[in-house]
């Protein structure tokens, strides 16, 4: 049995399903389990609740994963496989399913030192199950970003730890890869476009619905906007006067230097 593990809040919720609509179509050996954040959405497994935003909310969200993964070890059996919620399933994972059971840990290196847990297997070992309680234990009372990545290097010291092959976690979205995962702008353009053939459209799609129960009464009449552009028109108008003004203040106040006449000069030379 294979566990395929994310979590997204509303703002990831958009990529989070076209996760779990390529995971069903190119890893159907798979079962998803996904974690929504102040989200609600019929793909939603467990439900969290927290008041942080911005990127204290998107930090939150990315050290989540050490404590739903070690959560689910104590009630699952075979392997746990994390995904970031950014994450889209190209091709059939024939080859990650081997390389995961080959294994107790994997993740991709890093070109320097550590590794990225955009992906990380977790097999049902004595080892990998003692990797992932002293890597949940290190993550605990963190609250920073790159904490889930900086407390694997160091968990990863005492262990074995498997390359991950970059095919399984290609930030250059390179056509043969299997798996894509988007960092940077550039790279999210790409991803977008990808995004599109799984029948995602926009950013928050899924999300809790607006306040408002009726689109049509958050926009304007065409009275009110006639209203609001002859307004703005009037706001216009006194502005460019009000320009006017003051250059013409600036010229009138602007001093002028004349030439001295020589004979002015002179009498005073000779004072």
């Amino acid at each position: 049995m294979i566990t395929l593990i994310s979590i997204a809040d509303r703002k990831y919720l958009a990529y989070l399903k076209v996760l779990v609509r390529s995971a069903k179509a190119n890893f159907p050996e798979a079962e998803m389990y996904c974690v929504l954040v102040n989200c609600k959405d019929s793909i939603c497994d467990e439900y969290i609740s927290t008041e942080l935003k911005g990127a204290a909310l998107e930090a939150f969200c990315a050290n989540l994963r050490t404590s739903v993964l070690h959560k689910l070890r104590q009630k699952r059996e075979g392997i746990l496989v994390w995904m970031d919620a950014d994450t889209i399933i190209r091709k059939p994972c024939n080859g990650l399913i081997k390389h995961l059971k080959s294994c107790d840990v994997t993740a991709r290196e890093k070109d320097k030192s550590g590794y990225f847990t955009g992906l990380v297997g977790i097999n049902d070992t004595k080892q990998a199950t003692s990797f992932l309680d002293k890597w949940n234990e290190k993550m605990k009372g963190k609250d920073n970003w790159f904490a889930d990545q900086h407390t694997f290097d160091d968990v990863s010291n005492d262990y074995d730890v498997k390359t991950l092959p970059l095919t399984y976690l290609d930030f250059k979205l390179n056509n043969d890869s299997v798996i894509w995962v988007g960092k940077g702008r550039k790279i999210r353009k790409a991803l977008k476009e990808e995004m599109l053939k799984w029948g995602v459209e926009w950013e928050n799609a899924g999300s809790d619905p607006p306040r408002e129960k009726d689109a049509s009464a958050v926009l304007p009449t065409l009275k009110e906007w006639n209203e609001l552009k002859l307004k703005y028109r009037r706001v216009y108008k006194k502005l460019q006067n009000i320009r006017k003004k003051i250059k013409n203040r600036r010229k009138k106040n602007k001093i002028t230097y004349r030439k001295i006449p020589d004979t002015i000069k002179s009498t005073h030379k000779d004072k």
